[in-house]
């Protein structure tokens, strides 16, 4: 079984690949996230960071440690709403990486401006009414399981979120409604 997903995750790569570089994005706001964040050259040092606690990089790959590091960085929020299932030193060690100023929290508060879930969440409501207008919702394991993405996409026709990146191993939602409501499909580095 898990050489079939692996097949289909290279496969679904592949097909992906003329839409990694944000060729044909219009908006500059998605230009902008998908050549600097989902494509981001900026190497951080996960590597470092993690040996240097003496953790493992057991629930992920290191290309999603990766990606919330760069997460975090562009979001540059004090605070982060980390779903209980997702916490853990790992997970607070790479978002510290990317703005070293987070602190993990596992209580909503009001007007959270980066909060990061797993796809089994359950409790959708009662987070997007405690999102920020200028926030970004992080969702992990979209493709884990069909009820999983079938909770994606019920997210995403909610009319509190605007624009969306499906990054096939995970989500972004932004809560903006400056922005066109627009959901875009891409690879991350």
């Amino acid at each position: 079984m898990k050489l079939f997903s692996s097949i289909k995750r290279s496969i679904c790569r592949i097909l992906r690949k003329p839409r990694t570089y944000g060729f044909g994005v219009q908006s500059p706001f998605a230009y902008n996230f998908v050549r600097n964040v989902a494509d981001g050259k900026d190497a951080f040092l996960l590597d470092d960071f993690i040996a240097k606690d003496g953790l493992a990089l057991g629930q992920y790959p290191l290309r999603m440690y990766s990606l919330l590091a760069r997460l975090s960085a562009y979001i540059c929020s004090e605070r982060c709403y980390v779903d209980c299932d997702l916490l853990s030193k790992t997970i607070e060690v790479v978002l510290q990486a990317g703005y070293h100023q987070v602190k993990c929290e596992h209580e909503l508060g009001d007007a959270n401006r980066f909060c990061l879930v797993s796809a089994q969440f359950t409790d959708w409501d009662r987070l997007l009414n405690h999102m920020a207008d200028d926030g970004m919702l992080v969702v992990v394991g979209l493709r884990s399981n069909r009820q999983c993405y079938e909770g994606w996409k019920a997210l995403l026709a909610d009319d509190r979120t605007c624009v969306s990146f499906d990054l096939y191993d995970a989500g972004v939602v932004f809560f903006d409604h400056k922005m066109f409501k627009r959901s875009y499909r891409c690879n991350y580095r």
